[in-house]
């Protein structure tokens, strides 16, 4: 059958299904949706959760950081598969694709990233699993493999509780709506802030280690906004103002000031390329 948006043959390999029924290349539906979060025959598939869009360039040319931050862990196993090093393999690796965030209702994207087995099969995991992988202690029993659409990737429903604050996925699925709705929104614009591939990743790694370095309880969102301005800072040498800041937290600038502190000695260990 021919792809109903570029009208070319669709071959097995290329070919992506939605839930609706109607089939299109993988490629020519994952620009579609970008800006048209539907099927463009039936219009009856409102959000596409589980279907990956897939970047033109996925090399990180940006930036490098070594692994002190993570856990280390030497392997992990699940899927039928031993992953070695993956701390290594994730903590400078840019987003290999992007999948639907999105928990109050908006059209984010969080990202995917890249596993590579021991028996050379690679894999994609999700935000969050990448967030237990490198900084938290990882329980394989609760990772699970999400596959509506001819893509798949794993993802995990673990769930931690700490003093301050919570892990688990409907957490980062916020942080990474929060992320996108600013980067691409008003805040971005007001800027003149450039969201680059790298620049989600290396927020939602700053927003965890700052979150388990919490002393007290705290608002999810000082701690999204202090990230987001420490590497927009970092990647672009430009300033949010305390007053944005505030007005995007709901909070009072002196409530941001300690954070942003913390957040420095992770930033001066990020090498720019």
């Amino acid at each position: 059958m021919d792809c109903p948006i570029c009208l070319m043959k669709v071959e097995k390999t290329q070919e992506h299904k939605l839930s609706c029924g109607h089939m299109f290349h993988k490629e020519c539906i994952s620009q579609w949706v970008r800006d048209n979060m539907n099927c463009p025959m039936c219009r009856k598939v409102s959000r596409m959760e589980n279907l990956i869009y897939y970047p033109q360039d996925s090399t990180n040319v940006e930036y490098s950081i070594d692994e002190t931050w993570t856990t280390k862990i030497s392997d992990i196993e699940f899927g039928g598969l031993v992953f070695k090093k993956p701390c290594q393999q994730l903590i400078n690796q840019c987003p290999q694709g992007y999948i639907n965030a999105h928990r109050c209702g908006n059209q984010a994207l969080g990202c995917v990233y890249n596993l590579t087995s021991s028996n050379g099969k690679r894999v994609k995991i999700d935000y969050f699993l990448r967030q237990l992988i490198l900084f938290y202690r990882v329980d394989v029993t609760k990772i699970v493999t999400i596959s509506e659409y001819s893509d798949r990737y794993f993802s995990s429903e673990q769930r931690i509780e700490s003093n301050y604050y919570t892990v688990e996925k409907g957490i980062y699925t916020y942080f990474a709506e929060f992320i996108f709705e600013r980067m691409k929104g008003k805040l971005g614009k007001k800027y003149q802030v450039y969201y680059s591939k790298n620049a989600n990743s290396l927020i939602m790694d700053l927003v965890t280690i700052t979150m388990k370095g919490l002393t007290r309880e705290s608002n999810a969102n000082p701690l999204l906004i202090t990230s987001i301005h420490s590497i927009v800072k970092l990647l672009e040498g430009k300033t949010i103002s305390n007053e944005s800041m505030s007005e995007y937290a709901s909070c009072k600038p002196i409530e941001l000031q300690s954070m942003i502190e913390e957040q420095k000695t992770f930033c001066s260990q990020v090498t720019l390329l």
